[in-house]
């Protein structure tokens, strides 16, 4: 069930609905603001707009970057689910590898 609340972005107000927990809403209000605030403070940019679009832009950066990690560790662990299934394989066969 969608809920309505209030959050201020970099002063500005608006009024959001989501299913998610306050608790939840306000860590993203949070970190929203950190993030605007971390670039207005390496950055001559000025405007709300223009913080928004680079602080969108760094958020999309992060999150693509710890997606391929993501997919790199899910492979990872996928590859070794295989090598762990063929030894069992292996065993059960009566065709032990001693040599790992």
């Amino acid at each position: 069930m969608k809920k309505t609340f209030q959050i201020s972005i970099q002063g500005l107000n608006f009024s959001i609905a989501s299913s998610d927990d306050e608790e939840h809403i306000r860590d993203l209000v949070k970190y929203l603001n950190h993030k605007m605030e971390e670039i207005k403070s390496k950055t001559k940019t000025s405007t709300t707009q223009n913080l928004a679009i680079l602080s969108a832009l760094n958020i999309a950066d992060d999150f693509l970057k710890l997606k391929r990690q993501h997919q790199g560790l899910k492979q990872d662990i996928n590859n070794q689910l295989e090598r762990v299934s063929y030894q069992i394989d292996n065993y059960i066969n009566g065709e032990v590898d001693n040599s790992q």
